[in-house]
């Protein structure tokens, strides 16, 4: 799991008090439980909650492997463009006028 979903902290209200539980992502998607810390009440995530969590973290993931395509594919096309503007100012034609 990458960095965003182990500091991504959500806020839930507890089911007992309904003080705000603070939670990662990556508590909630392994944990799947957290404990009030007012009241002692827990918070259980279970079936599709679970199955949701597991979904966007892979969602996330995917788009992030885009973008890293994406910079690298840039990344080339820059170097490229780069290479092919000076090469052609090396090969170009060169006048030169005396006054």
């Amino acid at each position: 799991m990458s960095t965003l979903e182990d500091k991504e902290k959500r806020s839930i209200p507890c089911p007992g008090c309904h003080k705000p539980i603070n939670a990662t992502v990556y508590d909630l998607h392994t944990l799947r439980k957290v404990r009030c810390t007012g009241c002692g009440s827990e918070l259980e995530i279970t079936g599709s909650g679970a199955s949701e969590i597991r979904h966007a973290i892979g969602d996330v993931e995917q788009a992030r492997k885009k973008v890293e395509e994406a910079e690298k594919y840039t990344q080339r096309a820059e170097k490229d463009f780069k290479e092919a503007v000076d090469e052609a100012i090396a090969k170009a034609d060169r006048h030169i006028k005396m006054k």
